[in-house]
């Protein structure tokens, strides 16, 4: 087991409590100057979906973006 696979281990046994500490951490810990664009998508797309709000697929989010772009 690789020690990415035993921390994935570790981190599903988690409690929620837990799980929204070790988040608040990694948003610190992350730099976002070296956050890619697409790496910040998906770590917001897990964080929404982490806290149990409905989400748009992606389909339905470009959609949703295009709607939204004769409002301005």
């Amino acid at each position: 087991m690789t020690r990415v696979q035993a921390l994935e281990e570790e981190i599903k046994s988690l409690s929620p409590q837990e799980l929204a500490e070790l988040r608040e951490w990694l948003l610190v810990a992350v730099d976002p100057k070296t956050e890619s664009a697409g790496d910040r998508y998906r770590r917001l797309r897990n964080e929404i979906a982490a806290s149990g709000l409905p989400m748009l697929d992606d389909e339905e989010l470009r959609k949703e973006i295009e709607s939204r772009k004769g409002d301005r």
